[in-house]
């Protein structure tokens, strides 16, 4: 199944059963993206997170957490970015996770 298969049965799943804000839609889409991302950069994360509020981050930012090679690497993301998911494939966002996976591939292996 295509990566924009999925995004499209992802969103219509979660509009189905819950009414989600546009925020919480977008945290799940901007992580599904860093993960087909990373998969095409040939990187293999232990896991890939996407929180928001809680003690590090405020309620209008969303960061993303990928482990890899027992570290954590982040990228923060405005409320605005991750609302607007719609246009990741151009932009300021993409150009942040593009930016972010070249900074994964640097890290390398221990």
């Amino acid at each position: 199944m295509s990566a924009t298969r999925r995004r499209f049965n992802l969103r219509r799943r979660l509009t189905r059963d819950f009414a989600h804000p546009a925020f919480d839609i977008g945290k799940l889409k901007l992580a599904a993206h860093v993960r087909e991302e990373l998969e095409r950069a040939g990187i293999a994360a232990q896991s890939i997170r996407c929180k928001s509020g809680g003690t590090h981050t405020n309620s209008n930012t969303a960061r993303i957490i990928v482990k890899l090679h027992d570290l954590d690497f982040h990228l923060d993301l405005s409320a605005r970015d991750v609302e607007d998911c719609e246009a990741i494939v151009a932009g300021e966002t993409w150009h942040a996770i593009h930016a972010f996976i070249g900074r994964l591939k640097g890290a390398g292996t221990p």
